[in-house]
């Protein structure tokens, strides 16, 4: 039996394809709680913001309101995620801003999980060095057993 999974998502179709083995094990009764985190990037809203400077808009004013209207994006998708687990299982959903790698660790460690399932875009590993992986530097990191579910590359179009 598990006390508590973490479920950190950025919303892409790795994190829907995570989700469902979420989904799963709370159905199986294996885990009592599910943590439901969404980080907004702080290196993407603040790289938002100096683009928008370009444009004479304030940057400072823009990063306020891009960070308050992703924020405010974030909790309606995790409410509707919570619904489908609420029905077997005690939900908490968080969003916080920052570095998603730290606060997906800084989130295990405090609300105590028992795993953490991610999804991973499945990139190449010269991709990888390039553009960084949060699913793989968690792996790397973490305390706790971590269930990365892979993009399947059968639903990858390669047009």
């Amino acid at each position: 039996m598990l006390d508590s999974i973490l479920y950190p998502t950025d919303f892409s179709d790795c994190s829907t394809k995570a989700f469902e083995y979420v989904k799963a094990l709370c159905r199986s009764k294996i885990s009592k709680k599910v943590v439901m985190l969404h980080v907004v990037n702080r290196k993407r809203v603040e790289s938002m913001a100096q683009g928008v400077a370009w444009f004479g808009e304030t940057a400072l004013e823009f990063e306020k309101e891009f960070k308050e209207r992703l924020t405010r994006e974030a909790e309606e998708k995790l409410e509707k995620l919570a619904e489908e687990l609420r029905q077997c299982t005690d939900v908490k959903t968080l969003v916080e801003y920052g570095n998603p790698v730290k606060l997906i660790l800084k989130t295990a460690e405090e609300e105590n999980v028992s795993v953490i399932v991610i999804g991973s875009h499945g990139r190449s590993n010269f991709e990888e060095v390039l553009l960084g992986s949060v699913s793989e530097e968690v792996v790397r990191k973490a305390k706790v057993p971590v269930l990365v579910v892979k993009r399947d590359m059968r639903d990858v179009k390669t047009d």
